[in-house]
């Protein structure tokens, strides 16, 4: 499994979900067909508050969207944190709803 380096997108609180999805949270749950318990972010282990909008570091091939705890989440553009890349939903620029 591959690894990635990612932060938090700024401005990534201002953004609201796709129509259809009550959260990002909620989007990324029904994108990847699971319940996210744990935060993704690698050495955390608290509950999932959120689904934050992250990028890869030194890579600009888009947004995608990750589970994350309140912790985590709040750290735009202050940390690097890793994650597995099969965990990151990627954020196209209009996201359809899942039915």
């Amino acid at each position: 499994m591959t690894t990635v380096s990612l932060k938090i997108e700024s401005g990534a609180t201002q953004s609201t979900p796709p129509k259809g999805f009550r959260s990002w949270l909620a989007f990324w749950e029904a994108q990847r067909g699971k319940h996210a318990a744990e935060c993704e972010a690698f050495g955390c282990d608290r509950e999932v508050t959120e689904a934050g909008r992250v990028i890869k570091v030194g890579k600009e091939d888009g947004v995608y969207i990750l589970p994350l705890c309140d912790r985590c989440s709040s750290q735009a553009n202050t940390r690097i944190f890793k994650a597995w890349d099969k965990d990151l939903v990627m954020l196209t620029a209009e996201p359809e709803a899942v039915t």
